[in-house]
């Protein structure tokens, strides 16, 4: 494997993003955010499946919604969230599942 190959084999789908021009609606733009969220392709690695992490944007308005939540619910944000806090994130809930559902 080449250099490039191996740092992208390292990294795993944890969310989408779906993008729209200026003056879209959002809120239509949810639905299809879902369905890219449950329909990511096998061959795709992902810690968690639906991805947990939708984010709907206008690049003027930003939407987002965390999966990981009891009652998930859509709301803006100033900005994309950094890629450790996503993984944090992603890492309690499998510290939490572990507590709550042991193997």
């Amino acid at each position: 494997m080449t250099p490039k190959q191996e740092a992208r084999a390292e990294i795993d789908a944890i969310g989408v993003i779906e993008a729209k021009k200026a003056g879209s609606p959002l809120v239509a733009i949810e639905i299809q955010t879902a369905k890219y969220s449950q329909g990511l392709p096998d061959n795709i690695p992902a810690p968690r499946r639906p991805l947990p992490f939708c984010y709907q944007s206008t690049g003027i308005e930003t939407r987002f919604t965390n999966l990981l939540e009891p009652d998930a619910r859509r709301r803006p944000v100033f900005a994309f969230h950094k890629p450790e806090t996503l993984s944090q994130w992603i890492q309690a809930d499998f510290e939490i599942s572990r507590f709550h559902f042991p193997r």
